[in-house]
């Protein structure tokens, strides 16, 4: 009888794991203009089968389900399937019609957890163009009371060894740690307060798409352990992660370690490892299911624009609106004849330049200052 249940709880547990891992097979057609680069027309073409392959299957996925569930439990079930993934893909056929390149593709796509999955990790950091990943985690311990302003100075962060071990097994583009003496502390503190500019200024000396910012505090126990020459470290780890072009947060976390041992610089090392450990995890997670989300949905791009007049906005905003991938198209901030806005679009900063400089608006001309992923920079032109 005992081992009768000992296959009953195994059963179960695989039948879990693999409702979890729930995998379809779908065939998808991409579409992409042909441009001057071949290249570059293929992947676009490629890159519009896989988002309509995850939007099939999550569309398969859910339609299972609408017998047996009712609408509420329904709704919840769309809104955790919508971060499906390509585990892997192959290319049928390649076609043009016109100016137009075709491809069909087939699809594995995956409903599970993405963390462990290194081969569509990585096939999702090359559909998002393999961002940089900045870490900065000072440390306010026995060895650095003043954890903000050593931090740019000194290289003896545990935590941040951590994370970006961790960031690297996974297969994230980390920023070498040595870009950070090119930050002040001042930005530093701003960042971790919430503040997209600095987090814009950091981008721009770092190069880093994605920053992770964060603060780990140490503290010893006021006495040994009872009876032993052991000592007691405990560590507290607080964490974001940030689109450095918009300064929106794409992972928050925390974690907690403690560690006894007679040396207490060990015992510093082991707690902080242990409170990263469970930062680590958390962050990855977090920006991993923002790409799902991006890479198969939309993406927010902020655009700045100077030397515009409101007149001048309404049309700007008009074009953009008509221009292919564009969804939304919302004027944040307008303040002598300079313009903050957030472009709901299909493509990245990049992608989304391209099609801007073929545009035609009326009176005057965007003159592109900067580019990225996530952020475009304009001013006008008369």
């Amino acid at each position: 009888m005992k081992h009768f249940f000992v296959f009953l709880f195994v059963f179960f547990a695989v039948v879990l794991v693999v409702n979890a891992q729930e995998i379809k097979t779908v065939t998808a057609d991409g579409v992409a203009t042909i441009g001057s680069d071949p290249g570059a027309t293929r992947d676009k073409a490629i890159e519009d089968a896989l988002r309509r392959a995850v939007e099939q299957a999550v569309g398969t996925m859910v339609e299972s389900e609408t017998a047996t569930e009712n609408y509420e439990l329904l709704s919840d079930k769309i809104y955790s399937r919508s971060q499906g993934y390509v585990k892997n893909y192959d290319v049928l056929s390649e076609k043009t019609e016109g100016n137009l390149l075709r491809v069909k593709i087939s699809a594995e796509v995956s409903s599970g957890d993405l963390s462990n999955e290194l081969s569509a990790i990585g096939l999702l950091q090359r559909r998002m163009k393999y961002p940089r990943v900045m870490v900065i985690i000072p440390e306010e311990n026995i060895l650095n009371s003043s954890s903000w302003w050593q931090a740019y100075t000194v290289s003896s962060s545990q935590a941040e060894a951590t994370v970006i071990a961790k960031l690297k097994a996974k297969g994230f583009n980390v920023v070498d740690p040595g870009q950070r003496r090119t930050i002040s502390a001042a930005d530093g503190m701003e960042a971790y307060g919430g503040d997209s500019g600095a987090t814009g200024r950091i981008a721009t000396k770092t190069g880093a798409e994605v920053f992770i910012i964060g603060k780990a505090t140490s503290t010893r126990s006021a006495n040994n352990i009872a009876g032993s020459d052991l000592l007691s470290e405990s560590t507290t780890i607080t964490a974001n992660a940030v689109k450095s072009g918009t300064g929106e947060v794409m992972a928050q976390a925390s974690g907690q370690g403690t560690a006894a041992h007679i040396n207490e610089i060990a015992a510093l090392q082991q707690s902080t490892q242990k409170a990263a450990d469970q930062v680590a995890d958390q962050l990855i997670a977090g920006i991993l299911e923002t790409w799902q989300r991006e890479s198969s949905g939309q993406r927010s791009v902020a655009m700045t624009v100077d030397d515009i007049s409101p007149d001048e906005l309404e049309k700007l905003k008009s074009v953009l609106e008509k221009t292919r991938g564009v969804s939304e198209v919302l004027v944040r901030n307008f303040d002598s004849g300079s313009a903050d806005m957030n472009i709901q679009a299909k493509t990245d900063g990049v992608e989304l330049s391209k099609s801007i400089s073929k545009s035609n608006f009326p009176g005057f001309r965007l003159i592109l200052i900067q580019s990225s992923a996530d952020s475009l920079e304009y001013r006008v032109d008369h």
